[in-house]
């Protein structure tokens, strides 16, 4: 059987997408000042640990949110 038109709801992959976000910045946390010595220059490298927990805790709070907003 094939599905037809059937897209997932906005809120569905938006809330996946900062939970996914805020993933990446708490994964690099621990490999933060290996990737800035061998010159690996993503966002969170760049933002520093401090900037990148903060972004990873909004993404969170937002992805909450998000999810939260569907259920009400």
């Amino acid at each position: 059987m094939i599905s037809k038109d059937i897209n997932p709801p906005v809120w569905m992959w938006l809330g996946g997408a900062l939970f996914g976000m805020a993933a990446h910045f708490i994964n690099v946390i621990k490999d933060m000042k290996q990737d800035q010595v061998s010159g690996i220059e993503g966002l969170p490298q760049r933002l520093g640990t401090m900037k990148s927990i903060v972004i990873a805790v909004g993404l969170i709070v937002a992805g909450i949110l998000v999810v939260l907003d569907v259920l009400n």
